[in-house]
């Protein structure tokens, strides 16, 4: 008895431990809310238009790549200036980024607004406001995600949780709002929840904006060489976890399209239960790496955290997907039971390798998006070749993650020999 309090005491006492706790906390109670989003609006909806507001959910997702490279590059120089005690460099270089972020996505505007016709015809949306409402969102979230870097960069894990939890509700209580008119609506619902996310990051960082503002002295050519294999490698990440579902919806019938969104959804649940160890081993690794400190221990407890758990989710999709269907989206999605397994196979690899892809970035290994790409083309040119029915789909997804994870796991081992 004494070894186990022992040891749960050593788990308690350990940061990395304690601080994925809270995550993993914080994130469950937040993705709770996020799929009660998905279990009540597709209810709402139903499949077919369920199955269009998955297809811009994915846009959104594609056109979030620069909030989560930005997320990236901003924790990684944020947790340095930690290393150092340098509050006054994190506020400096938030600032800067706010102000140029502000421009570009205004020049996104004029961008966006001739293209969202061409963009609704290739999937089939009804009204291409929509798209234009969907880049409202995702610019938002680009503007947001530099308060977020800074939370995470600094390890202030409560406040960034409570956020995500507020900004949760928020969107439930949106779309249940939005739904009960169309899809219009309930992405539109989507912009003005975000509005609200954005102001509420304001409070909890007050500290770091009282701070004596100091110059980074980060060149931009240093930011340039580090952001643009990021934002190529999340880019091809984040195609792998999207593209799949806007293949879908161009290919197959609209039933089977919402199917799919539905499968999607579930499989997502094993992403974001192993979230929390990435986002906690991101930053962690960023500042070891800055004080010349090894992480390969930390980096093979969390693969195996993220192993144990989406292998759990995936035998439950296995032995009781009807069950799991019915949960989230009623008796009406149960054609999509025999193929819930699989999406948790694919899922579960994709969790693997989403957090060897961070983690090298955290290293300073850009180049790992050579093989990302590589990844994200074969993925896309299989799914154009093989796109008869779902199993098609999550075959190719699946093989294209199993030689991903392999050739992650090689290059992981040659950059920490190296290093």
């Amino acid at each position: 008895m004494k070894r186990i309090v022992d040891k749960i005491s050593a788990f308690a006492a350990h940061p990395v431990a304690r601080s994925s706790a809270i995550v993993l906390f914080g994130t469950t109670m937040a993705n709770a809310g996020a799929y009660a989003y998905h279990l009540v609006v597709g209810r709402i909806l139903g499949p077919e238009q369920y199955g269009e507001l998955g297809s811009l959910l994915s846009l959104l997702y594609l056109l979030n790549v620069p909030s989560l490279v930005l997320q990236i590059v901003l924790t990684r120089y944020i947790a340095g200036f930690r290393a150092n005690n340098e509050l006054g460099r994190a506020k400096t270089l938030s600032i800067s980024f706010m102000r140029r972020l502000s421009l570009l996505l205004f020049v996104g505007v004029l961008i966006i607004v001739p293209l969202t016709g061409v963009i609704a015809e290739f999937l089939h949306i009804a009204h291409p406001v929509s798209v234009f409402y969907i880049y409202l969102t995702a610019a938002l979230w680009l503007l947001g995600i530099v308060q977020a870097s800074l939370l995470q960069g600094l390890q202030r894990f409560v406040p960034a949780m409570v956020i995500s939890n507020i900004a949760a509700v928020l969107r439930l209580v949106g779309g249940v709002i939005g739904a009960t008119f169309g899809v219009v609506e309930t992405v539109l619902a989507g912009v003005i929840t975000s509005i609200m996310t954005f102001i509420s990051y304001f409070f909890p960082l007050q500290f770091v904006y009282k701070a004596q503002a100091q110059p980074t002295n980060i060149t931009r050519k240093e930011v340039v060489a580090y952001t643009i294999p990021s934002l190529l490698s999340m880019l091809a990440i984040t195609s792998l976890y999207s593209m799949d579902i806007i293949l879908v919806k161009h290919y197959l019938p609209p039933f089977e399209a919402g199917l799919y969104a539905a499968l999607s959804v579930m499989g997502k649940i094993i992403y974001f239960a192993s979230s929390s160890v990435s986002y906690v081993l991101f930053p962690v690794v960023a500042e070891r790496k800055q004080q010349n400190a090894g992480s390969e221990r930390l980096v093979y407890s969390g693969l195996a955290a993220i192993g144990f758990v989406s292998a759990s989710i995936t035998a439950g999709y296995f032995l009781f997907p009807e069950f799991a269907l019915f949960l989230l989206f009623g008796e009406s999605y149960y054609p999509a039971a025999p193929y819930l397994g699989w999406l948790g196979v694919f899922l579960s690899l994709y969790s693997l390798n989403y957090i060897l892809v961070t983690i090298l970035l955290g290293l300073g290994n850009a180049r790992v998006w050579m093989l990302v790409g590589v990844a994200a083309v074969l993925q896309v040119v299989g799914i154009i070749m093989y796109h008869r029915d779902i199993v098609s789909i999550l075959t190719v997804n699946i093989v294209v993650m199993i030689g991903l994870l392999l050739s992650l796991i090689v290059y992981y081992r040659h950059a920490v020999t190296k290093h």
